[in-house]
């Protein structure tokens, strides 16, 4: 039996959004006299649960699951636009809905490669690059290493599957072998981690690129680690190579020297401290942040139904300031930088067609129509506040780049990411990849270079 915690960095990206929501809301400058709101919806990680939530939001009805197509509840729709998700193949369905009724969707985290075509999805933005460049900068490190046998793995589901067939369309070009490829399931499969792991175990190829996100990766890394594989060099796509969950202290002997994509870094002034600002009094019926609570201070709320004997009462009173965990970690920004952008880049749309200029389209003193922002948000630009220069392509993607990260083991011994490299693509043509090979740490912490060549 597998038994998931609270997921403390989903819990931070909502929260960033909502202080990025609430920054703009002070701001006198950037959308001065309008006040921006939001709703927060679970998607259960469930494309059924999904299409439900995003025809409540399209008709307005209020009332979750209750969302009829192409009826209006109400005259005037509040819905400007939706931001989300992070899992591809949600995005995916939620594109396809709101692309037929012009209500733009700027997600995150959700890099899959087809959301590209603007034919088939055609109100979608992103904040993170399209997985065609991830695919790109993991060939570039197979051919700047010399890797000529190599395995994989993907993920059962389009984000997986396609990473892996872009990814061996390139590498083949540069005459590297697949030694092998196999799925990870989407459902708990015992028997098939089971023959996963025999496969890397019984195979000579010790490089393995594994696209995959960490939720459904986890059963088969402690597999690995039960069936004691060492000696291997994981690639980690960015779904997984920064996951909490994998990098836990027994999984160090197997996972470390791992190399993984990750979007870079950055800094959101303000943000640790409206993150400790957090209570449960804010929103007594705020379910999330109840849960977020009781994981964090391993209580339960007097009206838990399954409060157990030994249990501590949440009192609400407990002291965020004094917690230490991936919610109040902010040194390490990332995705969290995205959700930011993402908030940032649609406020700057609706600004730009509320301050009419000459010659321009303008919707001050009118409703919003969803098709307008759309339009916005292919001309939008805007700086954030690490003085990054942030627009669309005319895919809705935004420029490719990419730190390159190495998970080694600290002093504590915990495995920890360090970056050793970097990549920046600013289209299919023209990347580069740099790679500081004496800050590189290889499974058994020896700095060499591991190589393979092609089995006979």
């Amino acid at each position: 039996m597998f038994v998931f915690s609270f997921d403390f960095r989903s819990f931070r990206w909502i929260r960033t959004m909502i202080y990025a929501i609430e920054e703009i809301n002070n701001n006198t400058h950037l959308l001065p006299n309008i006040s921006l709101g939001y709703s927060l919806y679970d998607t259960c990680d469930n494309i059924a649960e999904v299409v439900k939530q995003i025809f409540t939001l399209i008709s307005g009805s209020g009332v979750e699951g209750k969302g009829i197509p192409n009826y209006q509840y109400q005259e005037k729709s509040t819905l400007s636009a939706v931001i989300g998700e992070s899992a591809s193949v949600i995005s995916i369905a939620m594109a396809r809905i709101l692309g037929i009724y012009h209500y733009p969707q700027v997600s995150y985290f959700s890099s899959i490669n087809i959301l590209s075509n603007k034919y088939e999805f055609p109100s979608f933005f992103r904040t993170i690059p399209s997985d065609t460049f991830q695919t790109i900068a993991f060939a570039a490190i197979v051919e700047h290493f010399g890797w000529k046998w190599v395995g994989t793995l993907a993920e059962d589901n389009d984000y997986g599957k396609l990473g892996v067939q872009l990814f061996t369309e390139q590498v083949v070009r540069l005459g590297v072998c697949i030694a092998f490829s196999e799925t990870i399931p989407l459902v708990f499969s015992k028997a098939k981690y089971f023959q996963i792991a025999e496969t890397i175990k019984q195979s000579s190829a010790n490089v393995i690129i594994v696209f995959s996100g960490d939720t459904n990766l986890l059963p088969l890394v402690w597999e690995i680690a039960k069936q004691n594989i060492i000696g291997r060099t994981w690639l980690a796509s960015e779904g997984w190579s920064t996951s909490v969950f994998v990098l836990e202290k027994e999984h160090t002997s197997f996972f470390s020297g791992t190399l993984g994509l990750t979007i870079p870094t950055g800094n959101i002034p303000g943000l640790e401290n409206f993150l400790l600002q957090l209570n449960t009094q804010q929103d007594p019926v705020d379910i999330i942040t109840k849960s977020f609570w009781e994981h964090t201070f391993k209580c339960s709320w007097p009206d838990h139904t399954k409060i157990q004997s030994n249990m501590t009462i949440c009192t609400g009173n407990e002291d965020i300031t004094l917690v230490n965990n991936i919610y109040t970690d902010v040194s390490q920004l990332r995705i969290s930088c995205n959700v930011y952008n993402a908030v940032y880049a649609i406020a700057h749309a609706i600004n730009s067609l509320w301050s009419c200029g000459d010659n321009e389209p303008c919707a001050r003193g009118h409703s919003l129509q969803p098709y307008q922002l759309v339009e916005a948000l292919k001309a939008v630009n805007f700086t954030d506040p690490n003085g990054n220069f942030h627009y669309f392509d005319k895919n809705g993607d935004p420029v490719a780049k990419y730190d390159v990260v190495n998970w080694q083991i600290g002093e504590n011994g915990f495995l920890s990411y360090k970056k050793v490299g970097s990549y920046y693509g600013s289209t299919l043509m023209d990347h580069q990849l740099v790679i500081n090979e004496q800050s590189t740490l290889w499974n058994g912490d020896e700095s060499q270079v591991v190589v393979v060549t092609r089995k006979p």
